[in-house]
C-alpha cells in the first residue's frame, strides 16, 4: 500500500426485501422462495468477492439473521465482516428513544448469538439517522456507524452539510461516523442503486470527471444486483481495485483510532 492509494471500503446491506417481508403475511410458500433469491444473489456476490479476493462489511439485519442464521455464518466464515442493520429495517428515527434502543438492542443480540461476538458497526435502516440515534449507538457501545449520505433526498437523505470524510458525530467523540461516499460536485451517492438508475457507463464518465473522497465508502443491497446490476458492480469493484485498496469497514475505523494516539 502505498500513500497514493486510495481506501475503499465495500458494504452490503443484507436483508430481506420489504417485499418479502409482505409475502410472509400472504404468502409463505413465495416468501420462502424470496428467501432462497436472497441466498442465492448472496452466494453469487461471494463468489465473485472471492475471486476479486475482496472482503466487504456485510449490515445485516436482525430478522434475516434469525431467519437465515447459517448464511450469517457463512459471509463471516469467508472472511467478511458482519456488522449491524437494525432488526426489521424499520426507521428508527420514527420511534421513540427507548423503542429505537430496544431495537438495536435486539438486532445486536441475534448477531451476537449468530457470531459469538457483537458487531461492532451499525448502518441504519434506509440510511434515517438524526442525533438520537447517533446518541443510542454510542451509548450501546458500537464503535463506527455507516449511515449518513452527504446528499439531500425527502425522506430519506437529509445531510447535505455534513462531513464527507470520517468524522465524530456526537459530543462523547466515541463514535467515528464513515459517511457513504458521493461523486464530487455532484453529490451523487457512491452505491449501485445509483449507478444502475443512471447508468454504468454515465456513472464512471461522471465519477472520473468529478471524482470522489478518500477513503470510499460504497453500498449496495442483494436486490439490487439482478439485471445489469452484478455486471455494473463488478466493473465498478474493477475500477476501483486499479486504484484503490479494499478493507472492511472496521479496518479503516481501527486505523483512524489508532491515527489518534
Amino acid at each position: 500500500m502505498t500513500s497514493r492509494d486510495k481506501l475503499v471500503v465495500l458494504t452490503v446491506d443484507l436483508e430481506v426485501p420489504m417485499p418479502c417481508k409482505h409475502a410472509l403475511i400472504k404468502n409463505k410458500t413465495l416468501f420462502k422462495e424470496c428467501l432462497e433469491l436472497v441466498r442465492e444473489w448472496c452466494h453469487r456476490l461471494l463468489r465473485k468477492l472471492k475471486k476479486m479476493h475482496i472482503t466487504a462489511t456485510f449490515f445485516t439485519e436482525g430478522f434475516l439473521a434469525r431467519l437465515m442464521p447459517e448464511l450469517v455464518a457463512e459471509v463471516a466464515e469467508e472472511g467478511h465482516e458482519i456488522a449491524c442493520h437494525g432488526h426489521y429495517h424499520y426507521p428508527l428515527v420514527w420511534l421513540s428513544i427507548d423503542k429505537a434502543r430496544e431495537e438495536v438492542r435486539k438486532a445486536r443480540r441475534t448477531l451476537e448469538d449468530v457470531l459469538g461476538r457483537p458487531p461492532l458497526g451499525f448502518r441504519a435502516p434506509r440510511f434515517m439517522v438524526n442525533q438520537k440515534v447517533l446518541q443510542v449507538l454510542e451509548d450501546e457501545g458500537f464503535l463506527y456507524d455507516s449511515s449518513i449520505v452527504p446528499f439531500w433526498r425527502p425522506r430519506r437523505y437529509r445531510h447535505l452539510w455534513v462531513p464527507r470524510l470520517p468524522f465524530f458525530p456526537t459530543p462523547k467523540k466515541k463514535l467515528i461516523e464513515l459517511p457513504v461516499s458521493v461523486v464530487n460536485m455532484l453529490r451523487l451517492p457512491l452505491g449501485l442503486p445509483w449507478m444502475n438508475r443512471v447508468g454504468g457507463s454515465l456513472f464512471f464518465k461522471l465519477l472520473k470527471l468529478f471524482g470522489t473522497t478518500n477513503p470510499i465508502v460504497i453500498y449496495l443491497h442483494l436486490h439490487d444486483l439482478p439485471g445489469k446490476g452484478l455486471k455494473n458492480l463488478l466493473s465498478l469493484l474493477t475500477y476501483l481495485r486499479r486504484r484503490g485498496v479494499f478493507i472492511k469497514a472496521i479496518s479503516l475505523v481501527s486505523s483512524l483510532v489508532e491515527g489518534r494516539r
